[in-house]
């Protein structure tokens, strides 16, 4: 897939992900983390706006009209982290039903390159 995305500062065990969102509303911190789920046995992939206490905002809207960049920047992440960890299942959800139907928009239009790499579940619940 070659879609533009932002460039992302890597922590040294790739879970964490830094970069910034920047257009006609302004620049925005953003921040991909990756942790464990005990009780998915997977790995969460959590992102949003970084907020300045250090938490995730995963409800706010930038508004810069990058929302396609933002993705593919998510997407990028995912390859180094599982380059990393091969083994770890990665587990993503919107924080509300529209975000969730994006995310699951977005796999959908790029199935068949995203499967070449990956296998890909869903679940309704």
């Amino acid at each position: 897939m070659n879609f533009d995305q932002y460039t992302a500062t890597a922590s040294s065990s790739l879970t964490e992900y830094h970069f910034t969102s920047s257009g006609p509303k302004g620049e925005f911190p953003k921040i991909v983390q990756y942790s464990y789920l005990e009780e998915e046995l997977a790995i969460n992939l959590a992102f949003g706006l970084l907020k300045e206490d250090g938490t995730i905002d995963d409800t706010f809207r930038t508004g810069n009209g990058d929302s396609d960049k933002i993705l593919a920047t998510v997407g990028n992440t995912v390859l180094a982290f599982t380059e990393k960890y091969p083994h770890a299942p990665v587990f993503a959800t919107g924080s509300n039903a529209a975000r969730t139907r994006l995310y699951r928009k977005m796999l959908t239009l790029n199935k068949a390159e995203v499967e070449k790499i990956f296998v890909i579940y869903g679940r309704k619940d």
